[in-house]
């Protein structure tokens, strides 16, 4: 299909999502990918010739959940957190998701951070690490009281009671579910308290984490829920720069080969220097921060779609028992 046909097929799939009191001011340009089961549509205004992405919850379901996540990203930008401006808000007016809830936001050009440990300079990785911890800092200033252990636990019994789609209809190849149960019974035996509880970003993987052209970070895709924390923050970045889950899609001669080898050396060079930054003010955090990042991983495990992806996960946290050189 040309890309001419390929536009036509998207603006004619996303018919209706724009609103009909927007006037013509916004075009549909195209539906960017996402993971949350949203939609997002990059949509040009007209007049200015500037761009926003429209966030559009994914079910009637889902709207309460949509509207926490735009109320925390403007808290986040309250702080200073530097996030994507919120320019609108409201329901949808026609076509088949009509009264669904959406937002509209400034819409970033950059790359994320897993296309920065691939394709960047590793001399600027600290300039990366040092951003990073700056806003890790200022989550820091939020700080009150410690998260309820009973949070933890709770989160461990559901993710194990839960059935990844990947095991729907009774499958359970290699008898994953087990593993589950045997990692679930583990990490509930781990020490959940003292952990700090504060305002926290909820799902700062690499891939949420962008880079503009001038350097400098935005954050994007907050999540909800009651575990908020800035350590859990940290631990999500670790999900990704000791646990690899930004790794998950490559094939698996890929992971094994030099292009998996150089990504996770250079994540392991960014989580040595963001830790270089982090442990004055969190000393604490260095023995716990490898529970954290399994504990992370398992709360992926009821999303996994496939038995590949599933096993990955479940290896990772497995694996992170064994790695002397975490944090």
């Amino acid at each position: 299909m040309g890309g001419k046909a390929v536009d036509e097929a998207m603006a004619t799939d996303a018919a209706g999502l724009a609103l009909a009191d927007d006037d013509g001011r916004l075009t549909l340009v195209k539906e960017l990918h996402g993971h949350s089961g949203c939609r997002l549509l990059l949509l040009r205004e007209q007049a200015c010739d500037t761009y926003r992405v429209r966030k559009i919850s994914g079910s009637a379901g889902y709207d309460g959940r949509l509207r926490d996540q735009r109320h925390k990203q403007g808290e986040m930008a309250a702080l200073g957190l530097p996030c994507p401006a919120v320019l609108s808000e409201g329901l949808l007016s026609g076509g088949e998701l009509a009264g669904r809830y959406y937002f509209d936001m400034e819409y970033v050009q950059g790359q994320n951070l897993g296309d920065v440990l691939e394709h960047g300079d590793t001399a600027m990785f600290d300039a990366v690490a040092r951003s990073l911890s700056t806003t890790l800092y200022g989550l820091a200033a939020t700080v009150s009281g410690c998260l309820d252990t009973r949070l933890f636990l709770d989160k461990i019994t559901a993710v194990a009671t839960a059935v990844p789609p990947c095991l729907e209809d009774g499958n359970d190849p290699a008898g994953m579910r087990e593993a589950i149960g045997r990692t679930a019974a583990r990490l509930a035996a781990r020490n959940w308290s003292g952990i700090p509880a504060s305002q926290g970003h909820g799902d700062m993987t690499v891939e949420n984490v962008l880079q503009r052209p001038d350097g400098r970070l935005c954050f994007i895709d907050f999540l909800d829920g009651p575990l908020n924390s800035c350590w859990l923050d940290v631990a999500k970045l670790h999900q990704d720069l000791r646990g690899h889950w930004f790794l998950r899609n490559l094939p698996d001669e890929q992971r094994s080969g030099p292009r998996g080898r150089g990504l996770r050396i250079a994540a392991a060079k960014l989580a040595t220097l963001l830790h270089g930054h982090l442990h004055p003010l969190w000393p604490d955090l260095q023995g716990r921060l490898p529970v954290l990042t399994q504990f992370q991983l398992f709360r992926i495990v009821p999303y996994c779609r496939s038995d590949k992806v599933l096993a990955f996960v479940l290896q990772r946290i497995q694996d992170l028992d064994k790695d002397a050189t975490f944090p």
